[in-house]
């Protein structure tokens, strides 16, 4: 938990905070093996000392492992091994103001393609455009107003005349930072929203991207 309690405190980066989590589930299993194991090896046909010890060991090793299994539990285990998701596969909206990031140097923002757009049409067909037939206007602010009540969320550009809004989100624990954009266009009934969300680390993202594009999306259809 040592790499979970530093990542928190940003002492080290997030991957290594999380990869110091993966790695102390690894050694939990291990342990938890050995005691059990040991338990076999005590076991009153074997007239072999140390059950104590076995016991204790398969009981501290084992909560660790449930423990570790709860704290990943609901977290999108099942979701696809990609990081950027968006409403509109074919003409994803495009970052700008993260492209001025010093973290995003080097990071590829360009949307992934084919690869990417596949595995969310198996996973989650549910993301798509937003059309509305309120105004523009009214559909801008209520994107912008969307973006400001998302938890740990920064707003970081709103550029009204060309219809983008970017934001960045970082998570409660690992610090893991995601950016996000918005695209609003008029149509001729109304206005349609688009939505993106990548994370800047990692392969997968636990499915917190898509969660936050469909939270997104129901704020501003309920005109929250």
């Amino acid at each position: 938990m040592g790499s979970v309690v530093a990542a928190f405190s940003q002492v080290i980066s997030p991957m290594a905070g999380f990869s110091g989590f993966a790695l102390g589930m690894l050694l939990s299993l291990l342990a938890l093996a050995c005691s059990l194991l040991g338990l076999y090896s005590t076991r009153a046909a074997a007239g072999l000392d140390g059950r104590g010890n076995a016991v204790s060991g398969a009981l501290v090793s084992g909560s660790m492992v449930v423990a570790l299994l709860v704290a990943l539990s609901g977290q999108g285990a099942d979701a696809p091994p990609i990081n950027d998701f968006t409403t509109d596969i074919n003409d994803p909206p495009v970052f700008v103001k993260a492209l001025e990031d010093p973290a995003n140097e080097g990071n590829p923002m360009a949307y992934p393609g084919e690869e990417f757009a596949l595995q969310q049409r198996q996973s989650d067909a549910d993301l798509v455009p937003l059309l509305l037939t309120q105004p523009y206007d009214l559909v801008f602010d209520r994107v912008q107003a969307a973006l400001e009540d998302l938890a740990s969320t920064t707003v970081t550009d709103v550029d009204r005349a060309s219809g983008r809004l970017e934001a960045s989100a970082t998570s409660s624990i690992f610090h893991f930072v995601d950016d996000v954009v918005v695209r609003v266009r008029a149509t001729a009934e109304g206005a349609r929203v688009d939505v993106r969300s990548r994370s800047r680390d990692g392969r997968g993202d636990l499915g917190v991207n898509a969660a936050r594009i469909r939270t997104v999306l129901s704020q501003v259809a309920a005109g929250r």
